[in-house]
């Protein structure tokens, strides 16, 4: 019973969903629904940006939410055992600007130490999504390109550790469109 209320109290507050083989991995017409066909790793994570709307975006105003999502699949014919040292989500996400780290989705957040597992049958995968502005200690990102790289945060995969692929993203984020006009550059 604690480990059911556990599961379930960690997917309501980390965001994290996972669909069953046979259901409808695709509901609300989710890019990142459909299974990486070309993967030539058993283990696939694919990640993308969205507006507020759930709508895939490569490009945010300056100050506009930016919500990460990472679906990993299982591509095998068994089912995985995902084990995590707390009820951390199954990933973590770095943004980049160059070679600088601007955070890390994780960024101010503590965990009980109480270890949790998932389970992924064949065919079936788990997301998770993670909102920028979702910790105080993150600020609107300024105009420039930047990268997302994943950070898997699973203790231990079973049974057998499966070999896994893990894609990269870049977004950009522009001026404002209701830039200030520069000072004196009115007509009187």
């Amino acid at each position: 019973m604690r480990t059911l209320a556990l599961t379930v109290v960690t997917v309501f507050v980390l965001g994290c969903s996972l669909t069953q083989p046979g259901e409808n991995p695709n509901p609300d017409g989710d890019a990142l629904n459909k299974f990486p066909g070309d993967s030539l790793a058993p283990m696939h994570l694919v990640m993308e940006t969205r507006d507020t709307t759930g709508v895939a975006v490569s490009s945010f105003e300056e100050g506009e939410e930016i919500i990460i999502v990472g679906r990993l699949y299982n591509l095998t014919p068994d089912t995985v055992r995902l084990q995590l040292p707390d009820p951390r989500p199954f990933v973590a996400f770095n943004v980049w600007s160059g070679d600088s780290l601007v955070g890390n989705s994780l960024d101010g957040l503590a965990f009980v130490q109480i270890p949790s597992e998932a389970t992924l049958p064949p065919e079936s995968s788990i997301k998770h999504a993670y909102s920028w502005f979702s910790t105080d200690q993150h600020h609107p990102l300024k105009r420039g390109e930047y990268l997302v790289t994943p950070e898997m945060q699973v203790a231990s995969w079973g049974p057998p550790a499966p070999e896994f692929a893990l894609d990269s993203l870049t977004f950009t984020v522009r001026s404002s469109e209701k830039e200030k006009e520069p000072a004196g550059s009115r007509l009187q």
